[in-house]
Formats: structure tokens, C-alpha cells, sequence
């Protein structure tokens, strides 16, 4: 078949044009992008493997990025289909010396009790929230920048990772 290479080149020269788009896309600066690297190496999964998410977006007073673990789904086996949140430790102090300058720290805990019908506190709300939070909030290379660590992923995110009963995991 002659000129066989052809269709070959042209899929290289889109996968090529799809990255560089992909990378004009990302607005978010060199020194943020470094940083998020360096904040997913402070979270510690206690007895799992983890993959870090994070969301982050240009607000009127700096950037704010989000991060968590995404949870675990479990494929095949008796638990097939089961979503799991992973415990982690995270290295504050590390996450501290990111920052040329703190500004505030602050950490919330939501148990979900603590919104309780003051009536019937053995009940709790519905839609009561169960997680905690770190918020630093300082500047990074004269940027402000506010960083969350949440306690579990957003309820809108899906697993970060899929195990297999063989006990491989696979990022999604």
C-alpha cells in the first residue's frame, strides 16, 4: 500500500495538536501548577493506596485551590461497586512552608452532630455535612493563594481510583 506512513503521521501530528491545546488551555500559572505537585506529596493515605484531587480557580482575591483523596471503588468481588473514602494524615507544617507568607490558618470540623435539631439531638439533619477542613490562606510568589484540604472528596466527584479483587488499583 503506498504512502501507508501517511495515516500514521496524521494521527501523531492530532495527538500532538490535541496536547498543545490541552496545555493553551490550562490557565493556571507555572507557579501554581508546581505547587499543587508539591501539596499532593504532603497527603499520607494511612493503610491504602490514594490518588489526590483537587479543584482550583481564579477567584477576585487570588487563587484557591481545593484538594482532597479521591475515594476508592471497589470492582468485582462481593464489594463491587462500593466507593470508598480513604484515611490520610497530611503534613501541615510542609504545607506551611509552601507559602512565603501565612496569613491565617484555620480548621473546621463538620460531624454532622453538631447540626442536630437542638429539639432531638439524637437525630441529625438530612443533608447534614460530614467532613473537616485545613484552610491556609497567605501568598506564594507575592500571589495570594487560599489552600482547603478537605476530609473526603466533593459529593460531585467520582473514585479516583478502581481496586481489583487481585488488589491491583487503576487511576480513573
Amino acid at each position: 500500500m503506498p504512502h501507508s506512513h501517511l495515516p500514521v503521521m496524521h494521527l501523531i501530528r492530532q495527538v500532538e495538536i490535541r496536547r498543545a491545546n490541552r496545555e493553551a488551555r490550562d490557565m493556571r500559572p507555572r507557579w501554581l501548577q508546581q505547587l499543587i505537585d508539591l501539596a499532593a506529596d504532603l497527603f499520607d493515605p494511612v493503610a491504602d493506596v490514594a490518588r489526590v484531587g483537587y479543584h482550583c480557580q481564579l477567584t477576585e482575591s487570588g487563587w484557591q485551590i481545593d484538594m482532597f483523596l479521591g475515594q476508592v471503588e471497589d470492582v468485582g468481588g462481593r464489594d463491587d461497586g462500593v466507593q470508598r473514602e480513604i484515611s490520610f494524615h497530611f503534613d501541615v507544617a510542609g504545607a506551611l512552608r509552601l507559602f512565603d507568607e501565612v496569613l491565617g490558618i484555620r480548621w473546621s470540623a463538620w460531624p454532622g452532630s453538631a447540626l442536630a435539631d437542638e429539639e432531638d439531638e439524637d437525630e441529625l439533619e438530612p443533608e447534614a455535612p460530614r467532613d473537616s477542613s485545613l484552610c491556609i490562606t497567605g501568598t506564594v510568589q507575592g500571589n495570594p493563594l487560599k489552600m482547603q484540604v478537605f476530609a473526603i472528596p466533593p459529593d460531585n466527584m467520582g473514585p479516583g481510583l478502581r481496586r481489583f479483587p487481585n488488589g491491583d488499583c487503576s487511576p480513573i
